[in-house]
């Protein structure tokens, strides 16, 4: 079983991370190729999707969840919500000065820039 290496949190009960050395888990399955060599850093691109990675995990949204959160201080390891919850779409179609979005890109006509604006990562050469 992994050791976790967590890091205590201000004001963090006791015992809280892993109750304590109680929670086990399951060593992680290794990611198949090419994701593997992305990750370990043996693919010539690895830097840059290590470095992009959170826009690469945004590529399919359709929708983008909203909501007001009550931070009250201190440690909170799950979220409180006043008020309404609602889901972010636009419209159908872009306006002409607004980038596409959401489900919008799905209507763009060519793979490519599809691909490009769903994940709005600019190419560079290093």
């Amino acid at each position: 079983m992994p050791i976790l290496q967590c890091v205590k949190v201000q004001r963090e009960t006791a015992g809280l991370c892993c109750a304590s050395g109680k929670v086990k888990l399951d060593p992680l399955l290794t990611p198949p190729q090419p994701l593997k060599t992305l990750f370990d850093g043996s693919d010539p691109d690895s830097s840059h999707f290590l470095q992009h990675i959170l826009e690469y995990n945004n590529c399919f949204r359709m929708t983008s969840f909203g909501a007001n959160i009550i931070r009250e201080g201190g440690f909170m390891p799950t979220c409180k919500i006043q008020g309404q919850i609602y889901h972010l779409h636009g419209s159908m179609v872009p306006t002409p000065d607004e980038p596409h979005q959401f489900l919008q890109i799905y209507f763009i006509s060519s793979m490519v820039d599809q691909l490009n604006v769903r994940c709005n990562i600019q190419e560079h050469n290093s």
